[in-house]
């Protein structure tokens, strides 16, 4: 959805229509009007496609708090932007959703790798690595990062708007090691079955 005339977009799912969704509150602190654009309906209740999309458009993003799900694409045709998320659609019909019903095993054999199932497994493995590298950067960038924050509260631009917060949360945790040792009567009682297939790439 376009705010106004603006180039603004809010990216969002429901499974309501989008008029109704604006009633019952979306536009609640949105200055503008909101015009529905383009939408895309997915074969079931699937936020993936959603975050999908916010990971794709990340650089757009606007960073208020209050416009989580807005993004601002001032260098961007608005046909550019649907026919973007119309191949994002389409790839993600194709290669990420597809109907799938888990078999019970009946054997310890294993079935012999074929062309299809290397091609997947090696990407499967591509992707694993490449997400731990991620990963072990963005941890680098939180240390620096309260580092440099310290023990004030976050950090924010010269006009006041905040963009990162470090605050100081005390929670309650099970201690779930302890609650065995301490409970096995308990803990066998109240336990129940959970079966499934676990996928472990050797």
């Amino acid at each position: 959805m376009r705010s106004g005339d603006t180039k603004r977009y809010k990216i969002g799912r429901t499974i309501n229509s989008v008029a109704k969704r604006v009633r019952h509150g979306l536009a609640t602190g949105n200055p503008d009007p909101l015009h529905e654009i383009a939408f895309w309906e997915l074969p079931v209740r699937h936020g993936d496609f959603e975050a999908l999309l916010h990971a794709e458009f990340y650089k757009y993003r606007m960073r208020a708090q209050e416009a989580t799900e807005f993004f601002d694409f001032k260098d961007m045709l608005e046909a550019d932007i649907i026919a973007s998320i119309q191949q994002l659609y389409d790839t993600f019909l194709d290669d990420l959703t597809f109907d799938y019903e888990p078999e019970e095993q009946a054997t310890d054999e294993c079935r012999v790798l074929n062309s299809t199932a290397e091609a997947l497994l090696n990407r499967r493995i591509a992707l694993s690595a490449e997400i731990r590298k991620r990963e072990i950067e963005m941890e680098s960038i939180d240390i620096r990062l309260k580092q440099i924050v310290g023990p004030s509260a976050g950090l924010c631009k010269d006009n006041g708007s905040i963009v990162l917060t470090l605050k100081t949360i005390t929670s309650q945790r099970m201690d779930q090691a302890a609650f065995k040792k301490d409970y096995p009567d308990l803990v066998t009682r109240y336990a129940t079955p959970h079966k499934y297939r676990s996928l472990r790439i050797l």
